[in-house]
This record gives structure tokens, sequence and C-alpha cells, in this order.
């Protein structure tokens, strides 16, 4: 995936791989591949994780466990 506009350091480009841990489950792992780290925390936070929430489980590194 990359950013239609530029940042500070250049377009922000990710790569995503998808693993079928079950025919059911699925583990997803998004990197940062270029571009400025906070235009893709920015993105994470604020259009990627709002926008799974109704799919994902589990967040790796989240310390909230919800019942």
């Amino acid at each position: 995936m990359q950013g239609s506009v530029g940042g500070r350091k250049g377009q922000l480009s990710i790569v995503a791989e998808i693993f079928e841990v079950t025919p059911s489950l699925f583990v997803v792992e998004l990197k940062k591949a270029a571009g400025d780290t906070l235009d893709y925390e920015k993105f994470y936070e604020e259009k990627l994780r709002p926008g799974l929430k109704d799919i994902v489980w589990a967040w790796h590194g989240d310390t909230d466990i919800k019942n």
C-alpha cells in the first residue's frame, strides 16, 4: 500500500503479509516499508485500527485484555 501524498521523508509505503493459521483464523503483519514513522503511526492509530475494530481480536503490543 502507498499513500497518495508524500510526507517529510517521502511517500508512506506499507507492506502487509497475511498468514492463514486455520481456515477461520488469519494473522496479518504490517510493516512500514518507506516514509515517515510519524505518518505511519498516525495512519495506524487514526485510520487502520478504527477501521478494523469489528474484526480484530488483539493487536500486538496491546496490554489491555478485553473480556
